[in-house]
């Protein structure tokens, strides 16, 4: 994983439990995993998350930053802080440099194929070091609806 950015990598079993307040199954096809805000100490610039699986059971992974009453965060362009991560060779990407809010919680959302057996064990996430990168990203930006907003990160290599 380092030859895509430096960083350190940390199985959802091996999160520290400071940072994973909860986790477990919405319903059969979506898995998911909620964040204390501490975890904003491990995000510096790009994050990295897959699976182990061989084949490709995570078909979009969703991230929200919530208040403490439930309710999807703004920026401040008044856009839903909710973010879909479409897949790359390794896994889903993101660049999170936009870090300049509080959240009360954060949550990942992994969208999976019908009929995957997905072993929630076999996720990872890959925190990049504050100072390292060796990659470029493009960002495209589709508005559904009012309410919904989703950015896709593209992964470029050189």
């Amino acid at each position: 994983m380092d030859n895509y950015f430096y960083g350190i990598t940390h199985f959802q079993s091996s999160l520290p439990s400071q940072y994973i307040l909860d986790n477990g199954w919405l319903n059969p096809n979506e898995y998911f995993v909620k964040c204390n805000p501490v975890m904003k100490n491990l995000l510096h610039g790009k994050l990295l998350i897959g699976s182990l699986n061989r084949s490709n059971q995570i078909l979009a992974v969703v991230l929200s930053f919530y208040d403490r009453n439930g309710n999807i965060l703004r920026d401040e362009n008044g856009q839903l802080l909710q973010y879909t991560l479409i897949p790359q060779d390794l896994g889903h990407f993101l660049d999170i440099s936009w870090f300049r809010f509080d959240y009360n919680y954060a949550k990942f959302i992994f969208k999976l194929l019908s009929d995957a057996n997905f072993d929630p064990n076999s996720i990872f996430f890959h925190f990049a070091h504050p100072t390292q990168s060796t990659s470029t990203s493009s960002t495209i930006t589709t508005q559904l609806s009012k309410q919904e907003v989703h950015h896709c990160y593209i992964l470029k290599f050189f």
